[in-house]
């Protein structure tokens, strides 16, 4: 159970500040509810091995961190992505075999890490 002091109204929107809590799965229901209004998701310093891939489509993502997991691919090639408003990506320190080609066209994107 995500605890409601994990998320955070912010101006344009809310956080979900996940990190460190040894996470071995992404609370999908926690993300589905909020979709429309999360602007930013903080999943540093888990144990993911895995991240949903409707993180992917949610529309007001600006912010994703999810390094610092055991991540071996973020979401397959033939997953759409609808996170046009994605503007930061770090999935450092995982042990990705593979980068989703649609990342690349994503048309805010300004760093990936």
């Amino acid at each position: 159970v995500v605890a409601e002091r994990c998320f955070v109204s912010v101006d344009q929107g809310y956080h979900a500040n996940l990190k460190e809590m040894s996470l071995t799965v992404a609370p999908y229901t926690f993300f589905s509810e909020h979709s429309a209004t999360l602007t930013k998701i903080d999943l540093q310093s888990n144990r993911l091995a895995s991240i949903p891939y409707e993180l992917f489509q949610m529309a007001a993502l600006k912010d994703l961190n999810v390094s610092n997991n055991q991540l071996s691919i973020l979401c397959g090639d033939e997953i759409a992505w609808f996170c046009a408003a994605l503007a930061d990506l770090d999935a450092s320190h995982n042990t990705l075999q593979h980068i989703p080609y649609k990342l690349f066209h994503l048309p805010q994107l300004v760093n990936l890490f």
